[in-house]
């Protein structure tokens, strides 16, 4: 019996200062939508105890716990998803370079005989690590007369430079086990 006369209190309490707010309201702009609210105000004042005993208001906060948890869960999923790609990525990157290293090497050891040096190694793997195209520029080491397998390069170093290249390309694919279409090899002169 205590409880309903608590809940009557609490009601005319709430009604009263809903009428005295009503009151106040100065402009007739807003009082109609001052009278929307408060109505709404008092009716959820007037069902509180039917809401109370159908909507359980401890279950009802534990969804939302549960709901925020969750949600929390999922981003931290996604969180981990996206620095694990950005790893991968980072990886790749590093791969690559190596890679890059590698081809270097392999291709400064065939083109020192010439006096010929690498200038410019791209390497591009897969998201499995292999080679997926490689390109390789190579230049002039010094301005120096060289002879080329018979072919003085000041005379014909156009034929001579596009069969070193020629001879470069093979030896990656030799080496690296490639398609024609994967590597590219050219001279860039002065």
């Amino acid at each position: 019996m205590t409880a309903v006369a608590g809940y009557v209190k609490s009601f005319m309490a709430l009604f009263l200062l809903i009428m005295v707010l009503r009151q106040l309201v100065p402009g007739e702009k807003l009082k109609k939508y001052i009278y929307f609210f408060t109505e709404i105000l008092l009716t959820l004042g007037f069902l509180y105890p039917v809401l109370s005993v159908l909507c359980d208001g401890e279950a009802f906060l534990e969804t939302i716990r549960y709901e925020e948890f969750t949600e929390r869960l999922s981003e931290a999923s996604r969180d981990a998803e996206r620095m694990e790609f950005l790893q991968n990525d980072y990886y790749l990157q590093q791969y690559e370079e190596a890679a890059g290293l590698d081809v270097k090497t392999t291709a400064e050891g065939y083109l020192d005989s010439y006096g010929l040096k690498v200038q410019k190694v791209d390497v591009t793997l897969t998201e499995e690590y292999n080679v997926a195209y490689m390109e390789v520029v190579f230049g002039e080491a010094d301005e120096e007369k060289i002879e080329v397998e018979g072919i003085l390069v000041e005379c014909g170093k156009e034929q001579g430079n596009e069969a070193i290249a020629r001879g470069l390309a093979e030896k990656l694919r030799e080496t690296y086990q490639l398609l024609e279409e994967q590597v590219k090899v050219q001279y860039k002169g002065s």
